[in-house]
This record gives structure tokens, sequence and C-alpha cells, in this order.
């Protein structure tokens, strides 16, 4: 099974690119046509695709408490937006 990847709205497009380069399914959010809509309903997205959902968006950490519950819901990959650059978060391993 390969890595498949939502990429929340917040992400920048080279990321996205970079990740692609290397053969990572990538799926925006925009290219998904939910560009703008609130974060509970991104995340029931990347769950129903049964994707990861990647962001840099610290409001989703809010979203951690939906966790708890016993429905299913999507995993996710949060990126820093000050600490890590283009380069260290597109390096292999």
């Amino acid at each position: 099974m390969s890595l498949a990847l939502y990429m929340d709205e917040n992400v920048a497009r080279q990321i996205t690119t970079g990740l692609r380069q290397r053969g990572v399914e990538v799926l925006t959010v925009q290219e998904d046509g939910l560009t703008s809509f609130p974060d509970p309903i991104v995340l029931d997205r990347a769950t129903e695709l049964q994707r990861l959902l990647f962001t840099q968006d610290q409001d989703f950490l809010a979203e951690a408490s939906r966790l708890d519950t016993p429905r299913p819901i999507s995993a996710r990959i949060l990126g820093s937006q000050t600490h890590h650059n283009l380069a260290e978060l597109l390096q292999p391993g």
C-alpha cells in the first residue's frame, strides 16, 4: 500500500510538488473543491478518502480531541511552518 496524502490548503505548493516528484500520491484540498472549508470538514474528507491529512495549520490541533471518539478519524501529519525549511520537509527518511 502506498502513502496517500490529503494536503490542507495552507501547505506550500512547493511541498506538494516535491512530494509528487518523489512518488507520493497527493490530493490537495483545492483540487478536491474544499478550499476555505472548516477544519472538521477537511478532516472528515481525509478520513472518507482514507488519506493522511498533511497540514501546517496549528488550529488543527483543536481537532485532536475528536480522536477520542469511536468514529474512525484520519491520521494527521502536522508540519511546522517555522522550524523546518522546504529541504528539511522533503528530505528522505
